[in-house]
């Protein structure tokens, strides 16, 4: 009867291990669905959002593009149009917060290249965009755009003609 038992108390050890095992691999399997429809929530809504207020600065970009086919407009022409300077600040903070988000895993690698590109379009199509980012970013600057010493939103480059 004593071996009877022990079997009992064994199958039972067993069945209850097992079913814990069962209860952990589901709980795993769960949580990381649970996880990759939350990240994709997130994404969904960044994506969304981050679109939408490109789509609001947009044509002040364009604004800014038309004022700098003029040789004599600046920075300081710029700054002193409240309303288009507080625009491409807008956009300064838009592209930062993209850079944010990438770096923090919640942005597509591909979405995130194809902002990047866009972003360096603007970037280096507009020299006041140039040089008002580079004004921001100086003495520490970087740091309100999320960025570590030595960090970059733009990508400049030169121009080629063949």
């Amino acid at each position: 009867m004593q071996i009877l038992e022990i079997v009992i108390a064994v199958l039972s050890l067993l069945a209850t291990a097992y079913i814990g095992l069962i209860g952990y691999r589901l709980t795993k399997t769960f949580s990381a669905k649970t996880e990759k429809l939350s990240h994709q929530s997130l994404f969904h809504q960044l994506f969304r959002d981050f679109n939408s207020r490109y789509g609001q600065v947009n044509s002040f970009l364009i604004q800014l593009e038309n004022h700098s086919q003029n040789p004599d407009y600046t920075l300081e022409n710029l700054k002193a149009d409240f309303n288009l300077y507080d625009k491409i600040n807008d956009y300064l903070n838009i592209c930062a917060e993209e850079y944010y988000w990438y770096k923090e895993g919640r942005l597509d690698d591909k979405v995130w290249t194809s902002w990047q590109i866009g972003m360096n379009i603007w970037y280096n199509k507009l020299p006041i965009l140039r040089e008002l980012w580079q004004q921001e970013i100086s003495r520490e600057g970087y740091k309100s755009y999320y960025l570590e010493e030595g960090e970059n939103l733009f990508t400049p480059f030169v121009w080629v003609s063949n």
